[in-house]
């Protein structure tokens, strides 16, 4: 087993260390560890024990019959923004400035930000990009959302935001 300590740096290192231990199955989470254990190995099986991405990543042909050694759980994140665009405005319907926290690292991050957008402006919803990179700038968030610029948050599914889902909340 081995830790990522939060980061995303290391990826490649830890999945090089770890197959050099030639295991029967790699497992990873997120899918950017699979990204990773893949570069390395195209014949040991690796599962995506959470994540979202594996078909922009090259790492599924697609879901059903992913092909290849990688197969797994994902999120489909992307595909829910709008859904979870919708309960917020149905449960808080004053919101007006929703802020999208992202770190701009996931694979899905492109799509995910269209697909809110989309979603934001049939919701009649305002949409703030705030990006944190690093652990050190979560404090932050609290000023860049508050003070008015969101009275709603979206966090995406990003695994950064995953690691740090303790302090977001």
């Amino acid at each position: 087993m081995r830790w990522n300590e939060g980061g995303l740096d290391r990826l490649s290192e830890l999945a090089a260390e770890l197959l050099r231990d030639r295991p029967d199955v790699l497992v990873g989470a997120p899918v950017l560890a699979a990204v990773a254990a893949h570069r390395h190995s195209q014949t040991v099986p690796i599962v995506i024990a959470n994540g979202s991405g594996p078909l922009q990543a090259g790492l599924a042909k697609n879901y059903a019959r992913p092909g290849g050694n990688v197969t797994g759980v994902v999120n489909l994140g992307e595909e829910l923004t709008s859904k979870q665009l919708q309960l917020l405005k149905t449960i808080a319907p004053n919101t007006s400035r929703v802020g999208i926290l992202t770190t701009g690292t996931a694979i899905i991050y492109e799509e995910t930000l269209s697909d809110a957008a989309r979603a934001a402006s049939a919701l009649n919803l305002k949409l703030v990009e705030v990006r944190i990179d690093t652990f050190d700038k979560l404090p932050g968030l609290s000023s860049i959302c508050g003070k008015g610029n969101c009275n709603g948050l979206l966090v995406t599914s990003d695994p950064l935001l995953q690691n740090w889902r303790v302090q977001i909340v």
